[in-house]
């Protein structure tokens, strides 16, 4: 309710009339000059005015905090350093979300399987990250680091668990809590007695909304059978474990609204009682399992899942010959309305996942009356000649997914036997004409067996050029395409773009005629270029063979960002790219010039961060 009495808004208001009264007055002028001593009183009261500081105190803390929520992350960083009022509205956005770093006995480390987290351990022992001042790291030094870190992140967790036990509004404040445990075993029980502290630290997280938790099996369930104890009302559960799955069949939580689980190895049943719990409620989910041949009962819980209030679905499993094909046709037929679809299939036995893409363009054979004036008309594709069918709703929509946005369909292996030759040229079927398609990630392994046994070929390239809207693409790049053709087939849209290629092809051996092939054809805008693997000398020549447009650049795991420094006018432009380790390819994303974040990452699934190592080189073009 509005206060009329309200003594803070009266004032501003009537500071706000006499800046108008001296603007609108007859006498006023642009730079009006200053008063004299002959003008007396009536001068020095007309004069009078409220400095700009003294304004900008009267404006409320509410008013900042609304202003301030429209600043990222490290715009409010910076204002924490400023000696205003927005300094404490800085701090308690910023803490809304917290990460907790539990560690182990550091003298665990350097054994033969417990290092940190696999993800982690495994970017910083590949040769390409250990450069430092032209030289490579030593064992020990590496060590003496990460010792340090891991110190200083001990530190730091224990004072912000202190801080939430004594300070309420503190703990208020606190939207999303991240917990890291190590995966080192916890010879010494430190682990165990931070784990113990959450028991009186949840408690007193009432706003609580969201967890990420990123630990070993063994250290997921001790945390969750406090935060069961404590009967926190989550929206958002993302559990990420390193090793095997963990039983989370004592779990009740009824309304969560995401949950993403990812793990290696296992089967589903240890989460089916908490996906059946949240059934009626669940809008986004993300079941991922890394391991390189998941078990054949790693398949989609279609029964205990309802497809049809998914928003957000993001599946890495196993696609049996008998059930494969018609997990895909559920989720094509009941997502009405999926706008982030991600299937990787790690292990592809089923034939017929073909035949529900064509059942899902020919709208499952609808009436005539059901589709729209324009829907059902013949396509056709800049490669391969007509395409099928597409049916639409009265207002245009596809029939099959009307809301898509980012859709993305990878196959790391396929079964012995297993051959749909049609499949990939459906769903590129599937996909013409979507205007609403900001993204796309089509990915097959680059073995030649597999992409001919799936279909993928030149052909499948032909979709692209309907896609209008398409921001992010990924894509494998077909031995039987041409260069100077593919970089024109690529949307004008596009501003990130991942190619996948094959090794042992002459183009990833011998990059510069392909880089200079497609350099004329690319889209004005694109500011992403990345390449699963090319070898090249040096990442400079990414930019200045193929792609002088982009801004950051990715090679395997690597990624370097490009800055253009312009000297003197004889000495052209100079490029300083530093390299970095990067979480997240920003091809699969709406990409703003402020977010950079993974689209197919669900909500509240946060990435552990990674240590950084920068090395820069120059050029001049």
């Amino acid at each position: 309710m509005a206060d009329p009495d309200n003594v803070e808004a009266k004032a501003m208001l009537h500071a706000r009339s006499q800046t108008i009264d001296k603007l609108l007055g007859p006498s006023s002028t642009a730079l009006s000059p200053p008063s004299s001593p002959e003008s007396g009183a009536t001068g020095t009261a007309t004069q009078h005015h409220v400095p700009f500081s003294r304004q900008l105190e009267r404006i409320s803390i509410e008013i900042w905090r609304e202003v301030a929520l429209f600043l990222p992350r490290r715009d409010l960083k910076t204002l924490l350093f400023v000696p205003h009022i927005l300094s404490r509205v800085a701090s308690q956005l910023l803490f809304r979300e917290l990460d907790l770093h539990f560690t182990g006995d550091y003298s665990g480390y350097g054994g033969g399987g417990e290092s940190d987290d696999e993800s982690g351990g495994g970017a910083m022992s590949s040769g390409a990250v250990g450069y430092l001042g032209g030289g490579m790291r030593d064992r020990e030094a590496l060590m003496e680091e990460r010792e340090r870190d891991e110190g200083r992140h001990a530190q730091r967790t224990a004072d912000v668990l202190t801080r939430l036990i004594v300070d309420q509004k503190f703990a208020n404040a606190v939207r999303t809590l991240k917990i890291y445990c190590s995966s080192r075993r916890d010879r010494d029980g430190s682990m165990a007695f931070q784990t113990g502290m959450l028991t009186n630290v949840l408690p007193k997280l009432a706003n609580l909304k969201n967890i990420y938790l990123s630990a070993p099996s063994e250290s997921i369930v001790p945390v969750l059978r406090i935060l069961q104890t404590t009967g926190t009302r989550l929206h958002g559960l993302s559990l990420h474990s390193s090793d095997a799955p963990a039983d989370l069949s004592f779990l009740e939580l009824r309304n969560l609204s995401h949950f993403s689980y990812t793990t290696s190895g296992g089967t589903l049943s240890c989460i089916t009682p908490l996906l059946t719990l949240s059934r009626n409620h669940l809008s986004s989910l993300s079941l991922e399992n890394t391991h390189s041949s998941p078990s054949p009962h790693w398949a989609f819980p279609v029964t205990y899942v309802s497809i049809r209030n998914l928003t957000s679905l993001n599946f890495t499993g196993h696609f049996s010959k008998e059930h494969g094909g018609g997990m895909i046709g559920d989720i094509l037929r009941d997502g009405r309305q999926l706008e982030n679809l991600s299937i990787v299939c790690c292990a592809l036995e089923s034939g017929g996942v073909s035949r529900e893409f064509k059942s899902a363009s020919a709208g499952w054979m609808v009436s005539p009356g059901s589709a729209g004036s324009g829907g059902a008309g013949v396509g056709s594709g800049v490669i391969g000649g007509p395409s099928q069918t597409v049916s639409l709703n009265d207002n245009g929509t596809p029939v099959a997914l009307p809301f898509l946005r980012n859709f993305s369909f990878t196959i790391s292996s396929i079964g012995r036997r297993t051959s749909d030759r049609e499949l990939f040229g459906s769903i590129a079927d599937f996909l013409r004409g979507r205007r609403r398609l900001r993204s796309l990630k089509l990915m097959v392994t680059c073995d030649e067996h597999v992409q001919a046994s799936v279909g993928f070929s030149a052909a499948v390239w032909g979709v692209l050029p309907s896609l209008e809207a398409l921001k992010g693409l990924a894509i494998t790049y077909p031995a039987d395409l041409s260069p100077g053709l593919a970089s024109w087939l690529v949307p004008r849209s596009v501003t990130a773009l991942t190619l996948s290629l094959d090794y042992a092809n002459t183009t990833a051996r011998d990059p510069i005629p392909f880089l200079s092939s497609l350099r004329q054809g690319m889209p004005p805008n694109l500011r992403f270029i990345g390449f699963t693997e090319l070898n090249v000398r040096h990442a400079s020549l990414i930019v200045e063979q193929g792609f002088p447009t982009v801004r950051v650049v990715r090679v395997g795991q690597n990624y370097w960002t490009v800055h253009h420094r312009k000297y003197g006018a004889g000495s052209g432009f100079v490029t300083t790219s530093k390299c970095t380790l990067c979480a997240a390819d920003p091809t699969l994303n709406d990409l703003t010039p402020r977010t950079v974040s993974p689209l197919f990452e669900p909500k509240f699934s946060f990435q552990p961060a990674l240590l950084v190592y920068v090395f820069e080189f120059e050029y001049t073009s």
